[in-house]
């Protein structure tokens, strides 16, 4: 709790800071609505703030809005396991949208802690910041771990991979034109995992979209058989992410690897695959991985320069006939 000769201490101090370029608020509820419109809203708020990172903060849900539509410093917002009804989050999308400046809105939220409710409200929140016009850059990211959650989330509403499917999906179908990055963190479940073909299934229909970074960490592949053949034949047909994160994933072998190669021989998009925490980082095939994605950079550079060269010569050959 913040009390009201804080608030106002606080928001001076925060106002009179002309170097201040990043603000951090944990575990606050009562005040830190005030707080964070007296620091950073109106015309007397603070003008050198680039960042806000909110953690478990609550009732700061009116302001925000207040703050992206009038704060012309702020680049970038973090908003970590934080919970709204639907309609807040989309106010705060349209916010998002409607702001000059602010470029990067993280939304990160801890697996267990999410509710029916708060999946659609996510999903509002992208949906509405998303713009034909302007760009956007969301990182949206699940984890699989709760530290310091208040109240029993055993018992859940929802599936909890739902959410990342249905925003993969809409991104991929150009529905969302604001998600840049998807990280999703796996449970240990592998009744969860069987979810997975839908997750991979979204890969492969080949659609633009803006979504340049997938990050699937500990997927374990032992337990889906298949699981990296298909996520790897359904990737030849994209041509959009570049990069892609396997951290700590489990199962691959040498037919996934070999399946893998298979792919960047045909695909000269991707830029970078981690593979930190996984088998193929220590036994030498990431190296081998890193040679190839290398060597695709050089032939994705002599494709362009064909293709220049191409469309000069075509031009050349009109001039001489008109």
């Amino acid at each position: 709790m913040i009390d009201e000769d804080a608030v106002q201490t606080l928001s001076q101090a925060l106002i009179q800071s002309s170097s201040l370029k990043s603000f951090a608020l944990h575990d606050a509820k009562d005040g830190a609505s005030a707080l964070l419109l007296n620091a950073f809203a109106g015309d007397s708020r603070n003008q050198s703030i680039e960042t806000i990172h909110l953690e478990f903060v609550s009732g700061f849900e009116d302001c925000l809005p207040a703050i992206l539509h009038s704060n012309r410093s702020l680049r970038e917002v973090r908003l970590y396991r934080t919970h709204m009804c639907p309609q807040q989050w989309r106010v705060i999308g349209q916010s998002i949208r409607d702001n000059a400046t602010a470029a990067t809105i993280h939304v990160i939220v801890e697996w267990n802690g999410c509710t029916r409710e708060w999946h659609e409200g996510v999903e509002e929140l992208v949906c509405a910041a998303s713009s034909d016009v302007k760009e956007r850059i969301i990182h949206f990211q699940i984890t699989g771990q709760i530290h310091g959650l208040e109240g029993d989330y055993t018992h859940m509403d929802v599936d909890d991979v739902t959410l990342p499917c249905n925003l993969l999906e809409q991104a991929w179908s150009g529905k969302i034109k604001s998600l840049r990055s998807l990280h999703f963190d796996f449970p240990s479940s592998s009744n969860e995992l069987l979810h997975m073909k839908r997750f991979v299934r979204a890969l492969g229909n080949g659609e633009p979209s803006t979504l340049k970074e997938l990050h699937l960490h500990g997927l374990k592949g032992n337990l889906l058989p298949g699981v990296w053949k298909q996520l790897f034949w359904c990737m030849r047909g994209n041509t959009s992410l570049a990069h892609l994160g396997l951290h700590s994933c489990e199962g691959l072998d040498e037919e996934a690897f070999k399946d893998l190669m298979g792919l960047l021989q045909v695909n000269l998009t991707l830029q970078s695959i981690g593979l930190w925490g996984s088998s193929w980082d220590t036994d030498g095939k990431a190296a081998l991985i890193q040679e190839a994605l290398s060597h695709n950079k050089k032939r994705a550079a002599t494709c362009r320069f064909s293709v220049k060269r191409s469309c000069s010569l075509g031009m050349q050959r009109l001039d001489a006939y008109s």
